[in-house]
């Protein structure tokens, strides 16, 4: 058994490969939504905070002529020596277990007077939903059967324009 945080650092510091090759592998493999794009188009107020790290975000959106600035982020940092990674946790959640604490992050911007509306998916963001002002749930996910049987407000939705529909009203 291991946290995902050292799934992540583990798994990534063990490979033998430059920055440049490291992009050029999301390139290939990773897409995302690609109504995402228009989501950031459209001017909404937001940040992606990930489990994973800034690289693997910016590294997948540039593809799809999306660039996003490190402000845009709250996520692990990962940095190169020639062919060996380094994975910071900068948002360490206070379990250590994923590695940033999306909790934190959503109560955060409460503070700050923001309302805040989560997107998720997965279980690193149970505990951001938990708190969340609102959230959209990718459907078919775990995080569905989380929300209800924690009886957590949310809508289910396929992609992002779902959302931008839900925020025209």
């Amino acid at each position: 058994d291991i946290t995902m945080r050292e799934f992540v650092i583990f798994g990534l510091e063990s490979l033998n490969i430059t920055r440049q090759e490291y992009i050029e592998t999301l390139d290939k493999n990773v897409t995302i939504d690609e109504s995402f794009k228009d989501f950031v188009e459209s001017g909404a107020e937001f940040k992606i905070v990930s489990a994973g790290t800034k690289l693997n975000i910016q590294g997948t959106l540039w593809k799809y002529g999306i660039k996003l600035n490190d402000d845009k982020i709250i996520s692990n940092d990962i940095s190169f020596d020639g062919n060996r990674i380094k994975i910071t946790n900068p948002f360490l959640d206070k379990e250590m277990y994923y590695g940033v604490d999306k909790k934190e992050a959503v109560e955060n911007f409460q503070r700050q007077g923001y309302k805040v509306i989560f997107v998720g998916d997965g279980p690193s963001d149970y505990r951001a939903v938990e708190v969340a002002d609102f959230s959209f749930i990718r459907k078919n996910t775990r995080a569905v059967n989380f929300c209800l049987e924690k009886k957590i407000d949310f809508l289910e939705f396929d992609n992002f324009n779902e959302i931008l529909k839900w925020r025209e009203r």
